[in-house]
């Protein structure tokens, strides 16, 4: 039943972050040396119940499920190809029966720990492929403690294990697609499952606007699908979210983050499940307080900035560049001052004749006219080395 009491504990107390996979939070890029803590809360908010053959059943009388979560990440960036996440969830249920009688139950969730690793990089999008291994903590509560105790089971037990495939691909400037593919091995013995999210986001200079669907497809590997009323049962209360078979379930969410300061983001979600199997007819709304370090990766732009602009001591052009980008050949040699060792800057000149630095290396071998270069670093992927662009070149002796 919907009234001014549900609706007052729908807004006022969303305080925790549901599922992650509800969550844009993942799709931002933590760069090497770099980290990222989100603290975050949220509420579902369950109207009625699909049961395991998709027949949606609203809540009668008194009936009402909610779930309060609370959660936090961390995300360091050990390499620019790998980084490391840990987290914790903490959750609340509360349950009335038909006939108003209250039944609840809270503690620590479940604890996480992830990898993700950089599969690919273009100068229009980035792909991850993610692992995440989490610790289901929830205690049990069967039939017979329930009506002594009037407790509801806090959540599915058990090892979960998810792999997944994140996609990030700027459409345009401003707008930029996001996707996320995972194959699960969730709790308590249940079936394998798929989960899908696709978004969109409108990229401002203050504030992102987003949306997207999600959803979850089970593999229907259940050793009781064929007999559900045979699963040993733990109480969930209304819920069908605890202890499901074959769940199956959409949605879709909208989502605005606001840039408060350099390192400080506010970011707001909200959405509802649209159809479902084993699973409850929600809606929900998250809220996260994100801080992103970024004094590591400002200081690497400066020194570039100030690579850019140093003083040079010879220029040179490319006159030809080995398979594979590592080693350039220049048209200047030892006639001209080049030493064995010399540190080398390879530049090319944009649409308005400002030149931008493209990697730097130090001479490998030196002829009277020539000289090889090993590229060392380089600092824009998506440019590579051609013959004419030009080289500069500065003594070892004053390179700092």
């Amino acid at each position: 039943m919907l009234n001014i009491q549900k609706l007052f504990i729908f807004f006022i107390s969303c305080w925790t972050s549901l599922a992650s996979a509800y969550s844009h939070l993942a799709r931002d890029v933590v760069r090497e040396r770099e980290y990222r803590w989100a603290l975050g809360c949220g509420q579902a908010f369950t109207l009625g119940t699909y049961d395991e053959e998709g027949e949606g059943r609203d809540f009668q009388g008194e009936e009402d499920y909610f779930s309060f979560e609370c959660e936090g990440d961390l995300r360091y960036g050990l390499s620019h190809r790998l980084e490391v996440r840990g987290g914790w969830r903490l959750r609340h249920n509360i349950d009335y029966d038909s006939e108003g009688v209250k039944r609840k139950a809270g503690g620590l969730e479940s604890v996480m720990a992830a990898l993700r690793y950089r599969t690919g990089t273009t100068r229009s999008h980035i792909s991850f492929l993610n692992v995440e291994v989490r610790g289901l903590l929830s205690d049990s509560v069967t039939q017979t403690q329930y009506d002594e105790e009037k407790e509801v089971a806090l959540g599915d037990e058990g090892p979960y294990f998810r792999i997944s495939k994140t996609l990030i691909a700027k459409l345009s400037k401003e707008l930029t697609f996001s996707g996320d593919f995972g194959v699960v091995l969730p709790g308590d013995g249940q079936s394998v499952e798929s989960d899908l999210d696709l978004g969109l986001s409108w990229n401002k200079k203050n504030y992102v606007l987003g949306g997207g669907l999600y959803g979850v497809n089970s593999f229907n590997q259940d050793d009781f699908t064929d007999n559900p009323w045979d699963k040993p049962h733990r109480y969930g209360g209304r819920t069908k979210t605890i202890g499901s078979i074959n769940r199956r379930y959409y949605g879709v969410y909208g989502s605005v983050r606001l840039i408060l300061t350099d390192f400080f983001s506010f970011e707001f979600q909200g959405g509802r499940v649209l159809n479902g199997r084993s699973w409850d007819e929600q809606i929900f709304s998250t809220f996260h307080l994100i801080y992103h370090d970024r004094k590591k990766r400002r200081h690497v732009e400066n020194r570039r900035v100030i690579e850019r602009f140093k003083q040079y001591d010879i220029e040179a052009e490319i006159s030809k560049v080995a398979s594979g980008g590592r080693f350039v050949k220049i048209d200047k040699g030892a006639t001209s001052g080049i030493e064995k060792g010399m540190r080398f800057d390879f530049y090319k000149t944009d649409f308005i004749g400002k030149n931008v630095l493209l990697s730097s290396g130090i001479v490998f071998k030196v002829g009277v006219d020539t000289a090889i270069v090993k590229v060392l670093r380089v600092f824009k992927e998506d440019t590579p080395l051609k013959e004419g662009q030009l080289a500069r070149g500065k003594k070892s002796s004053s390179m700092d």
